[in-house]
């Protein structure tokens, strides 16, 4: 495989962050998220989630894959649930929202290059996903994606981009097996990834006016099946979301979900 190749690129990809034979697979994945503000840091709280997803690759060789989270947030001392939480910035006492994410799909062409524009995403918001090149070191492969999404802010027609939209900036990097990604015989490569992350304030906190935005870091890794979830947040997606762990083929949910229409 050339991994400066678009086709190969794509399909190491698929191997690392999913499964290339089309079957569902399974993330967790765990991160701190900050404010900052005056270009100063300050740790806010915890992230915990989990995501399901699918390569598939159709029939002119281009790809689409199709994913979808359920996340939810802690304390960053306790690692506890957190069911409130006193912004820090403002004193105000909110309440943190379940997160659900997507489903959402991005689209290569099968060249590996990908499409600006993600199928089917609610009215509003925007995405680009760009894949850059892989970074071989040994049998290590280091893929680098980079997601930048934008969702009009309701009521805010007339501001400025800045005001008008909630912008999210998420890095990651995936971390895979050159012998699985070239084995033929493999569709799914043991892998593990990093993230950031840039964002407006999550509008759950209600900041208002406040200056300033959020950063996030974190870790992932890919399971085999629900059993390696941590109990924890097993337990919470089965409470709150049970239908997340019963879908494995990511039919629809009753609307897809964006940082700015959550609920409980």
């Amino acid at each position: 495989m050339n991994f400066n190749d678009g086709k190969d690129l794509i399909l190491a990809l698929a191997k690392i962050r999913g499964d290339s034979s089309g079957k569902p697979f399974l993330w967790w994945y765990r991160g701190d998220q900050y404010a900052l503000k005056d270009m100063h840091s300050q740790i806010l709280f915890a992230v915990e989630g989990a995501q399901i997803g699918k390569f598939v690759r159709k029939e002119d060789g281009s790809w689409d894959h199709t994913f979808r989270d359920v996340m939810f947030y802690k304390d960053a001392m306790t690692g506890e649930r957190l069911e409130s939480f006193t912004n820090p910035i403002t004193g105000a006492k909110v309440s943190p929202p379940v997160m659900r994410m997507g489903p959402f799909t991005t689209s290569t062409s099968a060249d590996g290059a990908i499409f600006n524009q993600p199928a089917a995403l609610p009215p509003g918001m925007d995405a680009k996903w760009v894949v850059e090149p892989a970074v071989v070191r040994g049998d290590d492969i280091y893929i680098k994606e980079i997601g930048t999404t934008r969702i009009a802010k309701p009521g805010m027609e007339k501001q400025p981009d800045a005001k008008k939209y909630h912008h999210i900036n998420d890095f990651l990097m995936h971390y895979g097996k050159v012998s699985y990604v070239r084995d033929p015989n493999c569709t799914n490569s043991p892998a593990r990834q990093t993230f950031q992350s840039c964002n407006n304030w999550t509008p759950w906190l209600k900041m208002g006016d406040a200056e300033g935005f959020m950063i996030g870091r974190g870790i992932g890794t890919k399971l085999t099946d629900i059993t390696e979830l941590p109990a924890n947040l097993l337990d919470w997606i089965k409470a709150d979301e049970p239908a997340f762990l019963k879908d494995p083929e990511l039919a629809p949910w009753d609307k897809a979900y964006t940082p700015v229409n959550q609920k409980r």
